[in-house]
C-alpha cells in the first residue's frame, strides 16, 4: 500500500495465520480477506510476504450461508 497517502492494507497474525485486517482506501481487499477468513481460505502470512494477493485467491460464485 501507500502509507503516505493513507492507503493500506495491515494483516495481523497468530503465528502464520492472519487473524485480523485492517485497510484504509482499499475496500476490494478487505472484503476479500473477510470471505477468505470466513471460508478458512485466507492465505498465510508467509504467503502473503512472499507476494501472494488475496484479491488472486478465487472464490467460489455460489455462496453457502
Amino acid at each position: 500500500g501507500q502509507p503516505d497517502e493513507a492507503k493500506f492494507a495491515a494483516f495481523y497474525g497468530k503465528g502464520d495465520t492472519v487473524v485480523a485486517v485492517a485497510s484504509m482506501q482499499m475496500d476490494p481487499v478487505m472484503s476479500q480477506s473477510a470471505e477468505l477468513m470466513r471460508r478458512l481460505k485466507m492465505p498465510s502470512l508467509s504467503e502473503l510476504r512472499n507476494g501472494k494477493s488475496v484479491l488472486d485467491v478465487g472464490l467460489p460464485l455460489e455462496v453457502k450461508i
